[in-house]
């Protein structure tokens, strides 16, 4: 096996939304061209969470905070994947820290385990990511 070359993920700006008992962030990712069973491809995806367990969506409450998540399939893990060649590929997210906010939105930090063993590019070893980015708010509840 090989390592994943981690360097190509870059994550972009993403959005953190609240929907009826789903808070979800979604950091889309600079298109990159992997290497998989001697192929060369071109991959445009994102790392999607769903089910994210915070106490709210508002950026003054969550500023200067950190929350950790156990992994799947423990209680209260945080149900997110990348998809990479054809599969969505698990990802444990451990730790969620955010920062400052600005005009950009609130700056984010996440600690994530990507695993490549599930669902194909065995090829490569489980990787851990350090994302950093910023996320802006998204899709709000709509109040009736």
């Amino acid at each position: 096996m090989t390592a994943f070359p981690i360097d190509l993920l870059v994550p972009r700006p993403g959005t953190l939304s609240d929907r009826t008992d789903d808070i979800r962030i979604a950091i889309p990712l600079q298109p990159f061209e992997l290497e998989v069973e001697g192929e060369v491809i071109s991959i445009d995806t994102s790392l999607r969470l769903d089910f994210v367990d915070l106490p709210s969506t508002d950026f003054v409450e969550l500023s200067g905070k950190t929350f950790h998540f156990p992994k799947n399939p423990e209680d209260g893990f945080i149900d997110a994947s990348v998809y990479i060649y054809h599969s969505h590929h698990p990802a444990d997210v451990t730790r969620i820290t955010f920062g400052s906010i600005s005009l950009a939105g609130i700056a984010v930090e996440m600690d994530v385990a990507l695993c490549f063993d599930v669902e194909g590019l065995g090829e490569f070893k489980n990787a851990h990511w350090v994302v950093s980015t910023a996320l802006r708010h998204g899709e709000k509840k709509r109040l009736r």
